[in-house]
C-alpha cells in the first residue's frame, strides 16, 4: 500500500499522506451544510468527526466500509487524484454509516433494559463472587467492548457497580 496518494490541488496533482487527506476530508465535511445538518440530526456533535480514523486499503467490489471507528476508502477512489472533484460522495454517504454506529452505541447505553442487564450481571458476580476482580475480568470486556474510549467505558462500569451494590442491599 502507497504511504502517499495523489489529489489534484489547484490544478496540480499533490502526493499526500493519508492523514493530511483525512484532515481534508473533515474539513470538506463541516464546511458542507448538508453533512452537518445530518450531524445535527444525529444530535451528534461535529467535533466527534476527530476521532473518526481514514484509511485508504484495496477493496473488492465496494468504494468504502465504515464502521464506528474506521472509514475505509479503496485505493481506487485515488488513483487519479481526482477523490475530492469525482468522489467525494463516497465519505458524504458513508459518514451516515458512522453517525449511525455511533448513534446505536449511544442509545444502547441509554436503554434501560441494556443498563439493567449489566447491572444484574456486576451484582450477581458480587453477590456470588464478593470479589471486584473477578467481577471486573468477567464484565468490563463486555461493556468495554461497546465504548470507543476507556475512561467512558470505566465511568459506566463504576454507575454498574453503584447500582450493583443498591440492589443487593
Amino acid at each position: 500500500m502507497a504511504d502517499k496518494y495523489p489529489i489534484n490541488v489547484q490544478g496540480k496533482q499533490v502526493a499526500m499522506s493519508v492523514d493530511r487527506i483525512g484532515q481534508l476530508i473533515r474539513s470538506k465535511m463541516r464546511k458542507s451544510r448538508a453533512i452537518m445538518a445530518l450531524f445535527e440530526s444525529f444530535e451528534v456533535a461535529p467535533e466527534q468527526l476527530d476521532k473518526l480514523q481514514f484509511v485508504i486499503t484495496p477493496m473488492e467490489d465496494k468504494h468504502a466500509e465504515t464502521d464506528g471507528k474506521t472509514m475505509n476508502l479503496n485505493t481506487s477512489l485515488f488513483e487519479n487524484g481526482e477523490f475530492f472533484e469525482k468522489f467525494f460522495f463516497v465519505p458524504a454517504h458513508e459518514v451516515v454509516h458512522w453517525l449511525s454506529r455511533l448513534k446505536e452505541e449511544d442509545s444502547y447505553f441509554n436503554d434501560p433494559e441494556e443498563v439493567l442487564g449489566f447491572v444484574s450481571s456486576v451484582a450477581y458476580e458480587l453477590e456470588t463472587h464478593g470479589d471486584m476482580d473477578i467481577c471486573w475480568n468477567r464484565v468490563y470486556p463486555r461493556i468495554e467492548w461497546h465504548f470507543h474510549n476507556e475512561s467512558d467505558s470505566r465511568e459506566f462500569f463504576k454507575r454498574m457497580v453503584v447500582k450493583a451494590k443498591e440492589l443487593l442491599r
